[in-house]
């Protein structure tokens, strides 16, 4: 299975729970919502029939309370019952035949003679803890009506209830219906005044939250729908972004095993992907790099063999055609001095092949003795005097009356010169000069050779000192040595920094070159191998 499929597939299964589980959390919430803003409306609605039963009781006005019950009958949808227990006049109001079969006792039957007043007492007992209506009924004593007033105050016994807040209590009708009633007692001058009941159906309290549930259900299930479409539309968006950068680097990868070492990936990420693109690029350029020194590398290599061997197999088949004695002696000795030369060429060349190889490996020694840069630098400019003298070129040596001596491998400093110097000599037009210049810089000696030749471009400057890299158009240019490898500058960097130093370049188009190298005047004392940067 893909990638891509496999973060599609997770991605929608992290969605569908989230959006499910965020679903039903909130349906849940809102349902449990619905539950309690019903309750707080049958509270709300009862602590208003309540304060209106105190005001028909403070004005003596039955039709006020009883007007407002009759609105209510019309308005509050499963209302089964308001009604009010005027204890003071033992009287009922809003009564309703539901109320009378909820909560009138069975007794046997009252006399005419008791009174309707007898009959209301005894089938509508106070809530009042047995106290108020049956109290007056039977006749209580005072002490008993004291008590009663004080649990009617504030705070005092049974308050809770006379106070207003509702007592919540369920009642089983004979049809099998429910009913909630709320009550409070009423409270006038500090004193009980009576009762307030309101009854509703809890069928009619159920099919309103069931119906709000419905809709909140629907609502959500929009909500959640939207919210699972968008989420999957994302998954996917992400699934590909996610996926796309993989997909681009295994193409790059597969071009570059085709042999396409230019490919480059363009993606522009900041994160963990856009670094591995980055690093990506980085190593397809450094192949392309590889690919072309090794190219670089087969064309020096088989030019280098291919000239000096092509002539020393001419003119040994020159010498071997015909007799010695009968061949000019000067053709004789010009044949064996360019097979001499051509023999040298290939000999140095498979030593700087041999130096790279082990400046590379680390296993380049250094073996520091005191050396004299003066003496060092006037062996060089003798050993290559015969081509100063070819191209009319004129060699100086300009070395600080300071500088005594430099602690340093002696061949090995010398063929650092050597190679500065011989470039210096095929980029210098005839007439040029060149000069080996040493200043004491306090830790360090500084150490160049300056020409007057070509110079060399700026934008070439970082990578002269790279293994066969060579400027083209100083390499037209060149005339009056033989065409080099590209090794020498890169041999010369890695011996100045086996010996702890540092070499660099400065240069102008037509005005010349420097190349300074500086070494300390006391080279560490460990292997040089582990002071040795590969190249």
């Amino acid at each position: 299975m893909k990638i891509r499929t496999q973060v599609s597939l997770f991605a929608t299964l992290l969605v569908t729970i989230i959006v499910l589980g965020t679903s039903l959390a909130t349906f849940v919430f809102l349902r449990q919502l619905l539950r309690r803003e019903a309750e707080r409306n049958q509270v709300g609605l009862f602590q208003n029939l309540r304060k209106v039963a105190e005001e028909a009781a403070i004005t003596h006005d039955d039709l006020l309370f009883l007007s407002y019950v009759g609105s209510l009958k019309k308005t509050v949808p499963g209302m089964a019952y308001a009604v009010w227990l005027d204890e003071r006049r033992q009287l009922v109001l809003g009564r309703t035949r539901l109320f009378d079969e909820l909560f009138a006792p069975p007794h046997p039957p009252l006399s005419p003679s008791q009174g309707a007043r007898e009959k209301v007492q005894m089938a509508f007992p106070s809530p009042l803890g047995g106290e108020g209506l049956l109290a007056r009924r039977t006749g209580a004593p005072s002490q008993q009506r004291a008590r009663a007033a004080e649990r009617a105050r504030p705070g005092g016994g049974e308050g809770e209830t006379i106070k207003g807040h509702p007592s919540i209590q369920r009642f089983a009708t004979k049809e099998g219906d429910t009913i909630v009633d709320l009550q409070s007692g009423v409270v006038v001058d500090q004193l009980p005044a009576g009762v307030v009941r309101l009854g509703i159906f809890q069928r009619v309290i159920d099919e309103a939250i069931q119906q709000g549930v419905e809709r909140v259900g629907r609502i959500v299930g929009g909500v959640a729908v939207g919210a699972w479409l968008a989420g999957l539309l994302g998954a996917l968006l992400f699934a590909r972004r996610m996926t796309r950068p993989i997909h681009l680097l295994t193409q790059g990868a597969q071009a570059i095993g085709e042999g396409h070492l230019q490919t480059q990936i363009a993606i522009k990420r900041r994160d963990e992907l856009g670094f591995l693109a980055e690093e990506f690029n980085l190593m397809a350029r450094r192949l392309a790099e590889l690919d072309q020194l090794k190219d670089d590398f087969v064309s020096s290599v088989s030019h280098e063999l291919r000239s000096p061997i092509s002539a020393i197999d001419g003119y040994l088949e020159l010498l071997m055609g015909r007799p010695s004695d009968q061949l000019p002696p000067e053709k004789r000795e010009k044949a064996l001095r360019i097979m001499k030369e051509s023999t040298e060429r290939l000999a140095h060349f498979i030593n700087d092949i041999l130096d790279l190889a082990k400046i590379k490996a680390g296993k380049i020694h250094i073996m520091p003795r005191p050396i004299s840069v003066k003496t060092s630098a006037e062996a060089v400019i003798g050993l290559l005097q015969p081509l100063f003298d070819k191209k009319q070129l004129k060699g100086s040596i300009d070395v600080a009356s300071t500088i005594n001596s430099l602690s340093a491998d002696e061949e090995k400093i010398r063929q650092v010169l050597t190679n500065l110097v011989s470039n210096a000599i095929k980029f210098t037009p005839a007439g040029g000069q060149i000069t080996i210049s040493a200043r004491d810089e306090g830790e360090l000696i500084a150490i160049s050779v300056s020409d007057t030749g070509i110079g060399i471009p700026q934008e070439s400057l970082h990578e002269i000192f790279e293994r066969f890299k060579q400027v083209k158009s100083a390499r037209e240019q060149a005339t009056g040595a033989p065409k080099g490898t590209g090794l020498g500058l890169a041999i010369a960097k890695g011996i100045v920094e086996a010996h702890g130093g540092r070499i660099s370049v400065s240069s102008e188009l037509g005005k010349g070159s420097t190349f300074t190298f500086r070494l300390p005047k006391q080279p560490p004392a460990e292997a040089a191998a582990s002071w040795v940067q590969p190249l």
